[in-house]
């Protein structure tokens, strides 16, 4: 009779498993009915700030299952022992996620879509990043005690590009739909999935 065999990897399989398909479940009914990962004000029916976002559910999902916690999920195991490996991996990782967000908003943007609004690009990645990253830089250096200027600028290059994963809250569902006008979602979209690369020179 085939037996269960209680490795890390059907450990990890099943709690990724079983916490994807949930979460699937219920995210676009939570998402529609009570904007969580949108803007919106605190209500009645939902009293508490809207800080509660599908991205913070799974960042608390990640923490719950980690060494740290359950112990269900032992990532150190899979780089045998090293970190300069599990660092590695997560970097790989965090890669390809990137990559497939970048993917997705490319398809969400209508054909030929950068040809005629390049210019309203253009001025969001040329003056406007700078902008932003001249100012992070200038807020780390003042707010983080013994940091170098030029620390503070490779920080702010590392904040200033707009995380395509983030901007989806205002980009799509039924507040975006409803408050925000549809040229603004595409060139947010158009310039999240632009400027990520543009933050590393």
């Amino acid at each position: 009779m085939p037996t269960l065999a209680v490795t890390n990897f059907n450990i990890v399989a099943a709690t990724l498993g079983g916490f994807v398909t949930l979460f699937s479940l219920v995210s676009y009914l939570l998402k529609e009915h009570y904007y969580l990962s949108e803007p919106r004000e605190p209500t009645d029916l939902l009293p508490f700030p809207p800080t509660l976002t599908l991205s913070v559910i799974s960042l608390f999902a990640g923490i719950i299952f980690s060494p740290h916690a359950l112990n269900w999920i032992k990532p150190l195991e899979y780089a045998r022992g090293s970190e300069q490996n599990l660092d590695t991996i997560t970097l790989t990782f965090s890669r390809i996620a990137l990559d497939v967000q970048l993917v997705i908003a490319g398809i969400q943007l209508p054909p030929k879509y950068l040809r005629y609004q390049w210019k309203s690009l253009a001025m969001l990645l040329g003056p406007g990043m700078t902008a932003m990253w001249i100012s992070s830089s200038l807020l780390v250096w003042a707010m983080v005690p013994s940091i170098t200027f030029l620390h503070s600028l490779a920080v702010g290059a590392c904040i200033t590009p707009t995380d395509p994963v983030l901007s989806n809250s205002i980009v799509k569902g039924k507040f975006a739909d409803k408050n925000i006008p549809k040229g603004l979602q595409r060139i947010i979209i158009a310039e999240s999935g632009t400027n990520d690369g543009l933050g590393y020179p």
